[in-house]
């Protein structure tokens, strides 16, 4: 479930004295789930947002996909108010190769109209 739609069925609290909203995020008992990182709670109170880069075949290389999911994630936690602290960590291979040069190369080639790079 993306962090949108744990927004979207979250429930908004008036406050028709002060005027104000608040919103009631929902715990992380339920973490979304995502194609290129894995995330999960540590911690002996579940107080740590892990985010791990998870693309094994490209060594973690830095896709618009990735980061995407790694934003996305990253929201998350940091809208949870039970998560004290985000780590950030790659897989067992690396935690990043760099940029996806599959990616650069498609991108090039449509920006100066030319033939991918062989």
């Amino acid at each position: 479930m993306s962090v949108f739609r744990q927004l979207a069925s979250s429930s908004v609290l008036r406050s028709p004295a002060a005027g104000t909203v608040a919103l009631r995020l929902l715990s992380t008992t339920s973490l979304p789930s995502f194609e290129n990182v894995k995330v999960e709670t540590s911690g002996t109170e579940g107080r740590v947002g892990v985010v791990t880069l998870n693309r094994p075949k490209a060594l973690n290389a830095l896709s618009s996909a990735l980061m995407q999911d790694v934003v996305m994630a990253l929201r998350h936690f940091d809208r949870d108010p039970s998560v004290g602290c985000i780590v950030l960590t790659g897989n067992e291979k690396a935690f990043a190769a760099g940029a996806d040069i599959r990616e650069i190369k498609a991108c090039a080639a449509r920006l100066f109209r030319v033939k991918p790079f062989p």
